[in-house]
């Protein structure tokens, strides 16, 4: 609690609500105007001791090049939190997915996305860890992307070790 997380000045009000229920104070960081995609100079200058995270959104299936500035979020301490609900499908140029750098990434399945239930979404995690601590008090199956192309089984997620899950991130 009380922990700033860095957050994009333009994006859907439901990126920020889960970091307020969790006591984060956010600090808004400028966009770019030609694409509408983080700026970093913006994110850098508003990093402080106190900074745990950056949400990084990619908005019309336009990507922010995460591959890029990874390390220099990762040089920072920084947990990155991927906003990709309007980016299922997507690659950097790199190749990778949207989401595929990301510590979280977050997948929309409301009415108008890619793909949708009428509503939900999916949390991608880096780690086990992370998976399980998400998925408790929900009912919902924990799920890791394997970001080349595949969705693990339950009966398969639930016999994944960490190793695995640095495997499928690599």
């Amino acid at each position: 609690a009380g922990d700033e997380v860095l957050v994009p000045v333009l994006t859907c009000t439901a990126t920020n609500h889960p970091l307020l229920a969790m006591g984060c104070k956010l600090i808004f960081y400028d966009i770019n105007k030609d694409d509408l995609l983080p700026n970093m100079q913006s994110i850098l200058s508003k990093v402080t001791m106190k900074t745990k995270a950056v949400v990084i959104v990619n908005l019309g299936g336009i990507q922010f090049p995460t591959n890029i500035h990874y390390k220099d979020f990762k040089l920072l301490g920084l947990t990155i939190i991927e906003d990709c609900c309007q980016s299922l499908g997507s690659y950097y140029n790199s190749g990778n997915h949207s989401g595929y750098h990301a510590d979280f990434a977050a997948f929309s399945f409301q009415a108008i996305k890619a793909i949708t239930t009428g509503d939900g979404g999916m949390l991608v995690c880096k780690n086990k860890k992370d998976a399980e601590h998400f998925s408790e008090g929900y009912r919902i199956i924990p799920a890791v992307l394997n970001m080349t192309n595949h969705v693990v089984s339950k009966t398969d997620y639930d016999n994944l070790s960490q190793e695995d899950f640095d495997k499928f991130n690599k």
